[in-house]
């Protein structure tokens, strides 16, 4: 397969004369992108295991604030009971973000190259020097 790879890099015209050489071409650049697709699930399933554990937890404080909360005899005391489930939550869901981002972003970098354009090399192929 490695042979009619390079033999597509060297000659573009070696499909229309041995067919291998384009399905190794392209059979090489799907497996690299199905590779990439796999890891990528592979690391966002990591980060939305995470992510639903922390909505999970989020709601369970929410439940045991709304209970503290019904039993404050102070308005001043809810809002502080409301205000600190708020920010565990906006915490929480700011780590996701970043674990998301990070994720997508190792994702990027590791993406294969681009192949070459073949279309394009047939016309630099085809240009005469004057």
């Amino acid at each position: 397969m490695a042979e009619t790879a390079k033999a597509f890099e060297t000659n573009p015209f070696t499909v229309l004369t041995d067919p291998r050489a384009f399905w190794g071409v392209g059979l090489q650049q799907v497996q690299a992108g199905l590779k990439a697709q796999a890891d990528l699930l592979a690391n966002l399933q990591s980060v939305t295991e995470t992510c639903l554990r922390h909505r999970r937890q989020n709601i369970e404080d929410a439940a045991t604030a709304v209970g503290r909360m019904c039993e404050c005899h102070d308005l001043v005391e809810a809002a502080v009971i409301q205000q600190k489930w708020l920010t565990d939550c906006m915490q929480s869901l700011a780590e996701d973000f970043t674990a998301l981002q990070n994720t997508t972003a190792a994702a990027a970098r590791d993406l294969p190259a681009a192949p070459s354009d073949p279309a394009r090399d047939i016309k630099v192929a085809r240009k005469v020097p004057a």
